[in-house]
C-alpha cells in the first residue's frame, strides 16, 4: 500500500493556481494452480492443469483545486473532489490432455477452457467552498470472456512409405463489453461471439525417387457481433483448402 501526495503551486498573471492531491491505491493477487499427470501405462498419457487469479483493488482519491485572484484578493474557486475506483479481475483455466503412442500409431487430445470476468467502478463527487455537490459521476465497467479449444491429431504409419494424418479442432470465443456513465445515462454494450471448426487431413505416399502428398482443410466459422442490441452482424462461412505435391528426388552425389 502506497500514499501518492502531489502537491502542485503554479503562479499566473491574474490567478495563484494551488492544486493538492491525496490518493492511496490498494491491491490484493491471489493466485492458485495445480497440475497432474497419469501414466496409464508406457504407452497412454492422462493429465491436467488448472489455475485460478483472483486480484481486487481499490484507490481512494482526494483533489483539492484552488483559484486565487491577485486583482479582488479572493478565492474565485475551491473545488473538492473525492474519488474511489473499485476493480476486480477474475480468471480460472483448465486443461485436459490425452495421448497414446503405438508402434503404428499416435494420438494426441486435449480440451482447454479459460474464462474470465472484469469490473471497474469508479465515482467522483465534486462540491464547492460551500461543501455543495457541484459533479457527480459514476462510471460502470464490465469486461467478460470465455474460451473453448478442442484438439484432435492422429497419425498412422502402415510402413516408412506410407503414412496418414488426421485432425479436428473446435474453437469458440464469447465475450461482452458494457459501459454505463451516469448521470448522463448512458450504456454501451457491445457482444462478440465466434465459433471455428476445422478439420485436416494428409496422406503421403513414397515409391523408390518419387513422393506424393494429397491433403485438404475445411474450415467452417460462424460469427456474431452485436452493439447496444441494435446492430446485430451474422456471417458464416465454408472454406476449402486442398493440397496436392509430387516430388522426385535426384541423384545423390
Amino acid at each position: 500500500n502506497n500514499i501518492l501526495i502531489d502537491n502542485t503551486y503554479q503562479e499566473l498573471q491574474q490567478y495563484n493556481y494551488n492544486l493538492f492531491n491525496y490518493q492511496n491505491p490498494k491491491r490484493r493477487v491471489n493466485y492458485l494452480s495445480s497440475s497432474s499427470n497419469y501414466e496409464l501405462n508406457e504407452n497412454e498419457n492422462f493429465g491436467f492443469e488448472t489455475s485460478i487469479t483472483k486480484v481486487n483493488s481499490t484507490n481512494i482519491s482526494n483533489l483539492f483545486q484552488e483559484f486565487y485572484n491577485k486583482n479582488s484578493n479572493v478565492n474565485d474557486s475551491i473545488l473538492n473532489s473525492k474519488g474511489l475506483k473499485l476493480a476486480d479481475y477474475n480468471d480460472a483455466d483448465i486443461s485436459v490432455y490425452y495421448t497414446k503412442k503405438k508402434e503404428k500409431y499416435d494420438l494426441n487430445s486435449y480440451v482447454y477452457f479459460q474464462q474470465s470476468k472484469t469490473t471497474n467502478s469508479k465515482s467522483i463527487n465534486t462540491f464547492d467552498i460551500n461543501d455543495n455537490l457541484v459533479f457527480d459521476n459514476i462510471t460502470q465497467e464490465y469486461n467478460y470472456t470465455k474460451n473453448l479449444i478442442g484438439n484432435f491429431d492422429f497419425t498412422y504409419n502402415k510402413n516408412d512409405s506410407n503414412k496418414f494424418d488426421l485432425g479436428f479442432r473446435y474453437v469458440l470465443y464469447d465475450g461482452k463489453y458494457s459501459l454505463e456513465i451516469n448521470p448522463l445515462n448512458t450504456l454501451v454494450e457491445y457482444r462478440f461471439k465466434e465459433s471455428v471448426f476445422s478439420q485436416y487431413f494428409i496422406w503421403n505416399y513414397s515409391l523408390n525417387k518419387f513422393n506424393l502428398s494429397i491433403g485438404n482443410r475445411i474450415e467452417y466459422f460462424n460469427r456474431n457481433v452485436s452493439y447496444n442490441n441494435l446492430l446485430n452482424n451474422n456471417s458464416k462461412q465454408l472454406n476449402f483448402f486442398p493440397s496436392i505435391s509430387l516430388d522426385y528426388k535426384l541423384k545423390e552425389k
